[in-house]
């Protein structure tokens, strides 16, 4: 896919009328400079590294879980029954569980956008 079209994809998915991680993952990264670089950064540092403004501290990761706990839960749930290694979570549970989704759903959202990471 050429950028034009994921810069178009991505506008539609920040577009969607229902909020959702997804969005919140298109959004963030239409507000940055190249695409492949928000990805690339996203999947080798994560969310947590402070790139992702509205999850930098842990009473703004809080308000992220609380709005989207379902999804979360779905994708935790997801995980233990997909991979062989449990998610371990240190620290703060709900500031861990909102990196851990904002960053499985970049990395999915890099899958369908056919990027190279």
């Amino acid at each position: 896919m050429n950028t034009k079209t994921i810069i178009k994809k991505l506008k539609a998915i920040a577009n969607e009328p229902a909020d959702s991680i997804r969005k919140e993952v298109a959004k963030e990264c239409l507000k940055s400079h190249e695409v492949r670089y928000f990805f690339q950064k996203l999947c080798y540092e994560g969310s947590q590294s402070g790139m992702i403004d509205h999850l930098g501290t842990s009473p703004q990761a809080h308000l992220f879980f609380d709005r989207y706990q379902e999804e979360i839960n779905a994708l935790t749930m997801e995980s233990k029954e997909n991979i062989s290694t449990p998610l371990i979570i240190t620290g703060d549970i709900k500031t861990s569980l909102a990196y851990f989704a904002f960053d499985e759903i970049g990395y999915r959202l890099s899958q369908e956008l056919r990027l190279e990471l």
